[in-house]
Formats: structure tokens, sequence, C-alpha cells
């Protein structure tokens, strides 16, 4: 320990200005390279809001008209307009790679004590998809459309028990979703 006192202290005012520097310089290093990261995973969550969004609303859009589609051909229906609500948007997983590093150190000192240390790190950056030339992408693994929460129907027969049964019947088969999660009403 005293070897230690002894070769701190001469350690010339100099030195320790141009360690402090040094140290101060990989702070601002490492805090500009995770911002830039950050940035970067930003933009694609930014741009991916956007785009589930719109993707969403063309789901839904999809979806409702094909269900106008299938309910229409039901005996005794006539016109009908159907209105379909999810619980989220849709999400895409992207491929993101991980950079680990781990590093062990022991050192043992001149007069017999020991000291351990561990350092772990994780790096993650996002995988573009470069066969994509039109822009910028993050390489998709996985695409979840919204799921439906819930389906109001307005048909020109709603109001017979019989197509009410029919439509109630075909909504639950195709979305899983609770009786009370599905309204049918006559058109007027």
């Amino acid at each position: 320990m005293e070897g230690l006192k002894n070769i701190i202290k001469s350690i010339s005012l100099e030195k320790w200005l141009l360690i402090g520097g040094a140290g101060i310089v990989l702070i601002l290093c490492s805090d500009s390279c995770s911002k830039d990261t950050l940035k970067d995973t930003n933009e694609v969550t930014a741009n991916n809001t956007e785009a589930n969004d719109l993707e969403s609303k063309k789901y839904i859009d999809y979806i409702e008209d094909k269900l106008e589609a299938i309910i229409s051909k039901i005996d005794g229906v006539g016109e009908v307009q159907v209105m379909v609500t999810v619980k989220n948007t849709s999400t895409k997983e992207v491929l993101i790679e991980q950079d680990k590093s781990e590093k062990e150190l022991n050192e043992v000192d001149s007069s017999g004590g020991s000291r351990e240390s561990f350092e772990q790190s994780i790096d993650e950056s996002v995988i573009y998809d470069e066969n994509n030339n039109s822009n910028k992408s993050p390489f998709v693994v996985s695409n979840y459309m919204p799921k439906v929460e819930g389906v109001a129907v307005i048909a020109k027969g709603g109001d017979s028990p019989y197509v009410k049964e029919k439509i109630t019947g075909i909504i639950k088969a195709l979305f899983g979703i609770e009786i009370n999660k599905i309204a049918v009403g006559k058109m007027k």
C-alpha cells in the first residue's frame, strides 16, 4: 500500500491533467456513440410507428370490406355496413444484432491483497435490409397484425333474429371474440 502511495505522489501535475483529460475524452466519446445508436433506434421506431398506423388502417379497411362481402351474401341481410375496432396497432419485430463482451480481472498487490472485477457490455444495433435499394429500412423478422376487439354491423335485415344469429356466428368464428363484443342492428 505504501508503494502505491509513493507512485501516486511521484506523478506530476501535468501527468494528472493529461490522465484527467483522457478520461473526459473517453466519457464524451462513449456518450456520443450511445447517442448515435439511440438516434438510429429512435428513427427506426418513429418510422415504424407511422408505417404501423397506416398498415393497421389498411388492415382494418380490408377486414371491413371482406366482412361486408361475406355478410351481404347471407339470406335476408341486404345492404350492409361494418365497423371493426382493434386492440392495438400492427407491430414489426426487427432483426437486432447483439455484441456481448465480458472481461474478468483478478489483481494481487505486493502485500498479498487481491481484487476481482467483472465487466460486461452489450451493444445492440438494428440490421437493415440491404436488398431494399429504395430506402433504408430495417430487416423485419415478424409482422403482427392488430387483434380485432369488436365488430358492429348494420344491415337492412338486421332486425331479424335469424340474420342476427348468422352474422354473430360468422364474426365469432372468424375472430374468436365474445358475443358481447359483436353488435348487429337494422339499417334505416
